[in-house]
């Protein structure tokens, strides 16, 4: 017997930036900059803002571009990331290049 599932169609989206946070810090791939804006927020710390925002916060995952860095999530919400990049000797605090992938979907879960 065949059941009737009632839900709505949940469309995935994937996001996949490149960040420099060397110098003046900016998404770097062309494409991938008419999905987010980019904010220094100080030394190792970045706040990725969607420009359309998922359902539901994402699934972050964060790769750093050197073995001499480690990546922490601060915050994630439906609109927005918070990243802090520290040095993986001294856990201080400092800039790098990252990649980053966020999935989520346009509709809530949720009923």
């Amino acid at each position: 017997m065949l059941r009737n599932i009632k839900s709505e169609q949940r469309s995935r989206r994937d996001i996949h930036l490149r960040v420099v946070g060397t110098g003046t810090a900016e998404i770097t791939a062309r494409m991938d900059q008419l999905h987010a804006t980019l904010v220094d927020d100080g030394v190792g710390l970045y706040t990725i803002t969607l420009r359309v925002p998922f359902a539901e916060p994402p699934v972050v995952q964060i790769t750093v571009g050197t073995t001499l860095l480690f990546a922490g999530i601060v915050t994630v919400t439906a609109s927005a990331v918070q990243i802090q990049l520290r040095d993986t000797n001294t856990q201080a605090a400092t800039d790098g290049i990252f990649h980053i992938s966020l999935f989520g979907t346009h509709t809530t879960s949720r009923s």
